[in-house]
């Protein structure tokens, strides 16, 4: 239901924008149709990606509810336990990531604009990757 046509949605603006930026694309009027109101909330997909929130936060709710009438847990205890165990389930893979992203893939890649990439995209990663294992990267 909808989570397949957000994920068609995010799949189509993510081809035509990378259509669009990629090396050698210098057709100007074909750019410029995509300035049109329609087309333009087809290529930014904003609410597509905001639907996969919502349906998070719904079940996230869903299942603390569920939860708290089963076991009579107090709101004190359950809320502390669901960021703790939602922090643990995420951070071992994202920090495989992150060391993927920083240490292996720069050795698998190439081309004339690989340093520009690595550069780029992996200057501050020595530097503030546990900013990023906190969540705390954004302040």
């Amino acid at each position: 239901g909808v989570r397949v046509l957000s994920n068609v949605w995010i799949i189509t603006a993510h081809c035509i924008v990378f259509t669009l930026n990629s090396v050698g694309f210098h057709d100007i009027h074909g750019l410029a149709n995509f300035r049109q109101i329609g087309r333009e909330a087809l290529v930014s997909a904003r609410f597509a990606v905001d639907t996969f929130f919502w349906i998070s936060g719904f079940l996230a709710t869903y299942t603390m509810v569920v939860k708290l009438e089963a076991h009579w847990f107090p709101m004190k205890i359950w809320i502390p336990y669901a960021y703790a165990k939602r922090f643990l389930r995420i951070v071992p893979l994202y920090a495989f990531i992150i060391f993927f992203y920083r240490y292996v893939l720069i050795v698998m890649g190439s081309g004339p604009y690989w340093e520009m990439f690595d550069e780029e995209f992996t200057g501050n990663c020595d530097k503030y990757w546990w900013t990023n294992l906190l969540f705390i990267n954004n302040f």
